[in-house]
């Protein structure tokens, strides 16, 4: 589902998936964000926390490299980080189609079913829930660029490259 009326969450895979060592990921994770970067997107406070655990286990100067681009992208693309509620926790615990998922994931799509969004995620999990399916975006398998400014600084973050170990940890 791809419609301009809801609003638009992603997930940690979503934005780690730009400096993902799997090819395909990093190319459709930098598409969904050039061809959005003036949109509004939204993320849990929770995927935030799981971006830097990932980051946090490279190298001091892969940090240094990587940590400009996503400051910048933070700041200047109006992404919106949102803590869970009470009803996100409260739909998490009873709604049957977010049962058997790792809490983490039932409280985010909680929080996507009670804002009427729809998840961007390299989750397999939650790609393959067919009763969340109209709750789940899916990727252009298109090549997109930054600005020239982000670009240049993007260019410069993918010397940090996320093993698919690193980014199935984020889900």
């Amino acid at each position: 589902m791809t419609s301009t009326n809801n609003k638009l969450f992603i997930d940690a895979t979503t934005f780690l998936g730009m400096n993902a060592q799997n090819e395909r990921l990093r190319c459709i994770s930098v598409n969904f964000f050039a061809g959005r970067y003036h949109q509004q997107v939204n993320m849990a406070l929770e995927q935030v926390g799981l971006c830097d655990d990932v980051i946090w286990q490279y190298s001091r100067q892969e940090q240094d490299l990587y940590y400009p681009f996503m400051d910048c992208l933070h700041t200047e693309m109006d992404i919106v980080r949102t803590p869970f509620t009470q009803q996100d926790c409260a739909r998490a615990n009873e709604d049957v189609r977010l049962q058997g998922l790792p809490y983490g994931n039932a409280l985010m799509m909680a929080q996507v079913l009670n804002h009427d969004g729809i998840l961007y995620t390299h989750d397999s999990a939650l790609n393959n829930q067919t009763s969340l399916r109209a709750h789940i975006g899916r990727f252009d398998d298109e090549n997109g660029q930054f600005e020239t400014a982000m670009q240049d600084l993007y260019e410069q973050s993918i010397v940090l490259r996320i093993s698919d170990e690193n980014l199935n940890y984020a889900q």
